[in-house]
Formats: structure tokens, C-alpha cells, sequence
């Protein structure tokens, strides 16, 4: 039971079901969640914030922040005991308290918060009209790389570079597609969540690079867009700090820099869509 009979402080009522944080920010996981009815003794209160001591039914007397519109403070006589009198360990609560409440500390079962970075294998798809090089639909197997941060549980930037080797539909053998994005995702769930879904979208690059023989004659061909990637997925959190992660993104823009046999092709802009299916895992130190 969550009590507050000893301690510090001005006895308070709580007023509706209210986490209690180790600070003052609503971004962190609370150390309990005060339930309607529930009593604490407030030591100090700042703007929106009071600063409280309680009775953890585990682990004793603890001290944290609650959101002062969810407190009303008790009747008179419950303040601090001036020196020499009663030790406060042994206050008695008010005879009027209203009756405490069971409080529930919510399982931490996944993070999105903080530093993460995380791999996993990916397969790619890009489709053109590229007479000379690829037509329809090439795709091949590859790799994908990610590091970023959240600045809360919801919100992120991030860093991305994936790396595949793509069949070609236009001579024997493939060739190199990579992309490099910069973005922000979103995510979509509870701290108590095991999977948690999420969004995203960055300014990305792409490039490809082959080398093929046409006509007997051997041939390099280097090709680069700028564009915009969008997509979405889900981690599933084995716990708070690892999660399998699954997701596919997608990237509109046009190749308009071309290099054939090192030289640069002007003129030439080609539209092109590509997409990644990525399978991984993603680690979440903090």
C-alpha cells in the first residue's frame, strides 16, 4: 500500500490515478503510479511541480515529483514536528485520511529513449527505366546498419546505411545499391509494451554501381540520386533493452548523376523507386 503516515512534509490527498518521477520530467519512467485516494506528504512545491515523500509498500520511504494539479493538500496538524516533539516515524496519520489505495509500479518491458544502434539483413528492390542498365523490377539480398538517438520515448533521429547486391535483368552478374539515410521515427507505444510499432521518415541517398561487358567490351557504370525515404515496422522487445525489429522502407528520386567508364554523363535524369524489407535486431543501452 502506498502510505504516507511517516515522513516529511504537509499531508496531501491524491486527487486522480498520477505517476510519481525521480525528477521533475513527465519523459521518464515513474517510480509508482499513485492511485485515487492515495496519501503523501509534500516537502516542497514549484510551479507545476511538488516535490513528495511516500511509504513504498517494497521499499520504503521514498521522495519524488508528482504534477501538483493532482494533489490537494490534507488537513491541518500533518505538517513536520517542531524539535523535540514526536519523532515524525511515528506520526500518526489523520483520523479524517481518506483510505489509501493499492499502487501499481508499471514493468519497464521496452525503451526507446536514449542511444540505440542496431543491424540486420535486408532485402532490396529498385525499379526503373533504365534501357541501358535495368528494367522493371531487379532485386537482391544485402545489409542494413542503424545508429541514432531518442530524445523521448516517442521521438528520435537516426543514421541508416544499407548495403545489397542486386541481380541484374540486363547482362550476367550484379551490381552494388546502396543507401544512406537521415531521419526521424516516431514511435507509437507504453513503456509496458512489448511491441512497439513505429514511423519514420528521412532524406536519404542512393547509389549503384557495375561493371558489365557489352559487346565483348568491358564497362563501369556509377549512378547516384538524392531523394526522400519513408516507411514503418515494429520492435518486439525480448527486454527493455534488446528488441527484434522488423520493418520496410521505400525511396522516391531521380539518378541524374551518372559516370560511364569514369566519365560523367550529362544530361541524362532517370526516375526511379526503390524499397528494403530489413529483419534485425536493435539494442537500447540506456
Amino acid at each position: 500500500m502506498l502510505g504516507a503516515d511517516r515522513g516529511f512534509g504537509t499531508l496531501a490527498n491524491v486527487l486522480s490515478d498520477a505517476p510519481i518521477y525521480l525528477l521533475p520530467d513527465k519523459s521518464r519512467l515513474p517510480l509508482r503510479i499513485a492511485k485515487l485516494g492515495s496519501q503523501v506528504r509534500v516537502i516542497q512545491q514549484s510551479g507545476d511541480w511538488a516535490n513528495v515523500q511516500f511509504q513504498d509498500p517494497q521499499l520504503g520511504l521514498r521522495t519524488g515529483y508528482m504534477e501538483r494539479r493532482f494533489i490537494r493538500l490534507g488537513p491541518s496538524g500533518a505538517r513536520p514536528q517542531a524539535s523535540g516533539a514526536q519523532p515524525p516515524d511515528s506520526t500518526p496519520a489523520a483520523p479524517d485520511a481518506a483510505p489509501v489505495s493499492q499502487a501499481s509500479e508499471p514493468q519497464r518491458r521496452s525503451s526507446a529513449s536514449g542511444f540505440f544502434a542496431g543491424g540486420g539483413f535486408e532485402w532490396s528492390l529498385l525499379t526503373s527505366n533504365d534501357v541501358t542498365h535495368a528494367t522493371g523490377t531487379e532485386s537482391g539480398p544485402g545489409i542494413g546498419l542503424l545508429a541514432g538517438y531518442g530524445f523521448s520515448r516517442v521521438w528520435s533521429l537516426y543514421g541508416a546505411v544499407s548495403f545489397a547486391s542486386v541481380d541484374s535483368s540486363t547482362f550476367d552478374g550484379t551490381y552494388s545499391l546502396t543507401h544512406m539515410d537521415i531521419g526521424t521515427r516516431i514511435h507509437f507505444a507504453a513503456p509496458g509494451n512489448r511491441a512497439v510499432p513505429f514511423v519514420q521518415l528521412a532524406f536519404s541517398r542512393r547509389s549503384l554501381s557495375a561493371d558489365y561487358t557489352a559487346t565483348q567490351v568491358s564497362h563501369s557504370l556509377d549512378a547516384s540520386s538524392p531523394g526522400a525515404s519513408f516507411g514503418g515496422g515494429v520492435n518486439i522487445y525480448i527486454n527493455p533493452a534488446v528488441a527484434l525489429s522488423a520493418g520496410a522502407s521505400w525511396m522516391v528520386g531521380d539518378f541524374g548523376s551518372y559516370e560511364l567508364d569514369g566519365k560523367t554523363v550529362s544530361g541524362t535524369s532517370l526516375g526511379a523507386t526503390s524499397a528494403r524489407v530489413h529483419i534485425g535486431m536493435v539494442w537500447f543501452p540506456d
